[in-house]
């Protein structure tokens, strides 16, 4: 099990950062019902759980995808303009990694980000995820509203944010 994990992550960051043509169109979809474990191994998060009224942005990534890394740089550097977002950084990675990269990045000091393992890859299946990072945001009533399929900035996710 061990090593299908490692060669799934193998394959993921060989498809870091590259554009995918994947014809979906899921807008409108309701959030998806999804567990992650938490950095603790012991505790789950189900996404479903977040306060109705909040908009969600889910944040599919490899800890060692420099992609994935420079967007979560973007993010937090204006981690402020957030505050009203539910923030969830979701990868199929190991715990021990997303520790690594929960420490690096102080990620436990924001009190709207959550960051977990999709221990099943229900995010990775429910998209057909081609390359990361993914970054999917739904609406205040949980309804998915715009995906980005590829590297993107704060900037261009709070300018969808904002036209919930």
């Amino acid at each position: 099990m061990k090593w299908i994990c490692v060669i799934f992550g193998l394959v993921l960051f060989c498809q870091c950062g590259q554009v995918s043509d994947v014809g979906y169109d899921k807008r409108g979809d309701v959030l998806m019902d999804l567990n992650l474990q938490l950095l603790d191994s012991a505790r789950y998060f189900n996404i479903r759980s977040v306060s109705p009224g909040k908009p969600v942005v889910l944040f599919f990534f490899s800890p060692y995808c420099p992609y994935c890394r420079k967007e979560t740089e973007s993010i937090l550097k204006n981690i402020e303009k957030f505050k009203a977002i539910q923030l969830v950084f979701l990868s199929i990675d190991s715990i021990g990694d997303l520790n690594m990269f929960s420490r690096n990045y102080q990620i436990s000091k924001y009190p709207n980000v959550i960051i977990g393992k999709d221990t099943g890859a229900v995010y990775f299946r429910y998209f057909n995820l081609k390359n990361i990072p993914h970054t999917s945001i739904y609406s205040k009533d949980h309804k998915l509203s715009y995906v980005f399929r590829f590297q993107t900035s704060a900037e261009e996710i709070l300018d969808q944010v904002k036209e919930l």
